[in-house]
Parts: structure tokens; sequence; C-alpha cells
């Protein structure tokens, strides 16, 4: 899971974006090496918050890849004229977060799951409801 940021430059005037807009340029600029597998973002009026889950065993391959992916998007969407990308990071599972960052990524995971847009391995595993049980 790694996190990355689009802030406003105040040089000429940033969009506002849809969430779904911002997440479909990415992906555009996305290619298979990058194991991309879910992008959410959320939107304000000088800020772009994204959250990019990735199939890669390292880390650091995770970062590059975001990286990659969010400047490739700067330099080819017109949409994102008026940004800057601050530095991706990576951020933590979401079992090994405090319990209010756990409460909100899972609650992310189970609108996404309803949604039928999660793809994350790590999020489909810890929001998929248990079966019922028979009662004999």
């Amino acid at each position: 899971m790694i996190t990355a940021t689009y802030i406003a430059t105040g040089e000429q005037p940033a969009q506002t974006l849809e969430p779904g807009t911002v997440a479909d340029i990415l992906w555009s600029t996305a290619i298979p090496a990058d194991g991309l597998e879910h992008i959410y973002a959320t939107t304000g009026r000088q800020e772009i918050s994204l959250v990019l889950f990735h199939r890669s065993v390292h880390a650091a391959h995770a970062v590059a890849a975001t990286d990659r992916i969010c400047r490739s998007a700067l330099e080819q969407a017109p949409a994102l004229t008026g940004y800057r990308l601050l530095n991706p990071t990576r951020t933590r599972h979401p079992d090994d977060a405090p319990f209010s960052d756990r409460r909100h990524l899972m609650g992310h995971a189970k609108t996404a799951r309803i949604k039928r847009c999660a793809t994350s391995t790590a999020l489909r595993t810890a929001c998929t409801p248990k079966a019922p049980t028979q009662k004999l």
C-alpha cells in the first residue's frame, strides 16, 4: 500500500477533479510491470490524495512504480496541470495500522467490495464475510 499526494502549485489554477477521473488517468499510465491492483483517490480543492495497491514482493518496487505512474500522469494529462507530486511513501498494512486508521481503511474496503472494485487480496481477505453457520 503506497500513498501519494498531488498538491496545487499555486502557479496555475488547478482543476478540481472527481476521484474516478484521477484513478482513470493513473490507470492509463500504468504498465503491467508496475503490478498495480487498485487505486483509491480522494480529491479536494487544493489536494489529491492517493492510495495505490500493488502486487509486489518488495515495497521499494511498489514505491518506484507509484512514483513512475504518478509522474507519467503529470506529464501526460492536461487535467493535472497546476499540481505537483509529493514523494510516494509506503504505508503499513491495515492490520498494522492504529485502530482508527484500520477502521477507515477497512471501511473503504467494505465500500469497494460492495462496488465490486476492490482487487487487493489483502482487502478482499480482510473484508470477506464469514459463511453463515447452519443450525441443525
